[in-house]
């Protein structure tokens, strides 16, 4: 509304001198051939109607936040000022139909299409403001010819008849355009609002790629400056004599290649998802059986961090159908997560039961909490609670944004608990199904990935 009512008032101001010419020229041509007095009496009337109007305009301009009680205060006022000006306009233009006589309606007519076509043009802001013209011009149109009509009753091969079929065709003409007018005003404002929602979508995304150039720079850069000055000290030979140091610097950069390669792995499954191009290839899970593939794939990491990774209570023989390595990433996005924000000798337990009738995984901490109010902030990509540059705790802010679409991939929620100070606990929820199915001839002589993990894990540690 706002837009709408300083639209109208501008636009009336913008052709405050168009109208005075209009109304001085009608004055003019009026007192000249019909009644000086008459017309100057209307002038006068004219031009006290435009003081009141251009008063309230710049009124409603000065003022400064709106709100719906004022917008709706400052209408009724241009419907106050609207009608005192279309009052004297049809005035003046029917005092100068009655001067003129029968039939000799061409000027004054003239002057009210003229003033109907203004009121097209320059009115359609406001449908209330522009209907209210149209109805005083509309009657006055009616009127003037109307009124002889009446008094003579004329055959209908009389002048006056056409002076009315005229008039009916020359009102129908103003009324079409004002329409237009306001159909084309209305698509501007629809492009308009479009434009405004456009450019905020658009601010967004800057921000969002800002943060992201920002954020994930500064992940490449760190594990890429901890692999560059292990390589370097090795490679200049300073660590020939101290095997274990050279040891010691291998396995940092071992380290920190599998923390590129998280977070690699991590921007590529998002760009997958948010395109819609991530197909997923579901096969049965057993809950047991899948809690120590994400403990053996994850050992390593919380191992180095300090930390312990146990598996605790999953109910037995409970199949679900996931993509058993987006599944795992998920896990692993929830536990490496879990590692972040938790002490070194401390613990993060894997463990599933049933809830509602889904298989539900859980990944529990004993770290820092989460505040309340939290749950729509954690969940988005390049963001963490704290996001200042001298947070404590690294990351891209992308696990638990991919972890989200990734549950929602298998018609699934990833929901949490949490307590500050005490630790939180991650919940991923899963459709079972109720039985596993049997293994063709080729799947039993080919071991399944879970077992394919846990023996190269076992492998390892032999």
């Amino acid at each position: 509304m706002e837009k709408q009512i300083k639209d109208y008032i501008l636009g009336g101001m913008s052709l405050i001198w168009q109208r005075q010419a209009t109304f001085l020229a009608a004055t003019i041509l009026s007192a000249y051939y019909f009644d000086p007095t008459v017309a100057l009496f209307w002038y006068s009337l004219v031009l006290l109607s435009e003081f009141i109007d251009n008063t309230i305009s710049r009124r409603i301009l000065r003022h400064g936040k709106w709100s719906l009680a004022d917008g709706r205060r400052f209408m009724m006022y241009l419907l106050g000022s609207t009608v005192i000006s279309s009052v004297t306009i049809c005035g003046f233009v029917i005092s100068m139909a009655t001067k003129a006589g029968p039939t000799a309606y061409f000027t004054p007519l003239f002057f009210l299409f003229a003033a109907g076509i203004f009121a097209a043009v320059n009115n359609h802001q406001i449908l209330p403001v522009l209907l209210l013209r149209l109805l005083m011009y509309g009657l006055s149109f009616l009127y003037i010819p109307l009124h002889d009509l009446i008094g003579y009753w004329p055959p209908i091969d009389d002048i006056l008849w056409l002076q009315l079929f005229t008039s009916l065709f020359v009102m129908y003409f103003v009324i079409d355009c004002s329409f237009i007018f306001l159909k084309l005003y209305r698509h501007n404002l629809r492009q308009l609002k479009n434009l405004q929602k456009e450019h905020e979508r658009t601010k967004v995304a800057y921000k969002a790629k800002t943060e992201f150039l920002a954020t994930v720079s500064h992940e490449l850069r760190t594990p890429l400056t901890s692999i560059s000055g292990s390589l370097s000290l090795i490679s200049s030979g300073a660590l020939d004599a101290a095997p274990e140091k050279r040891q010691a610097m291998l396995k940092i950069a071992e380290s920190n290649c599998a923390r590129l390669t998280f977070l690699i792995e991590d921007i590529l499954t998002l760009q997958s998802l948010e395109s819609d191009e991530l197909t997923l290839s579901f096969e049965p899970l057993e809950l047991g059986e899948f809690l120590h593939d994400v403990r053996d794939a994850m050992h390593d990491r919380v191992e180095t961090a300090g930390m312990t990774l146990t598996v605790g209570q999953w109910p037995a023989g409970i199949h679900i159908r996931a993509d058993q390595a987006r599944l795992l990433q998920l896990m692993k996005n929830l536990v490496s997560n879990a590692v972040k924000f938790s002490d070194k000798g401390t613990t993060v337990t894997l463990s599933a039961d049933i809830t509602g009738g889904m298989a539900r995984l859980a990944v529990a901490d004993q770290g820092i909490g989460i505040p309340p109010g939290a749950q729509a902030k954690i969940f988005e990509k390049f963001t963490q609670l704290d996001n200042s540059d001298q947070r404590k705790v690294g990351g891209a802010g992308l696990g638990l944004n991919i972890a989200q679409l990734i549950a929602e991939k298998h018609n699934g929620t990833l929901t949490y608990e949490s307590t500050l100070g005490e630790g939180s606990t991650f919940y991923v929820s899963i459709p079972m199904t109720e039985k596993k199915p049997s293994a063709s001839p080729q799947d039993k002589e080919k071991p399944t990935t879970s077992k394919r993990l846990r023996g190269a894990a076992r492998r390892k540690a032999g």
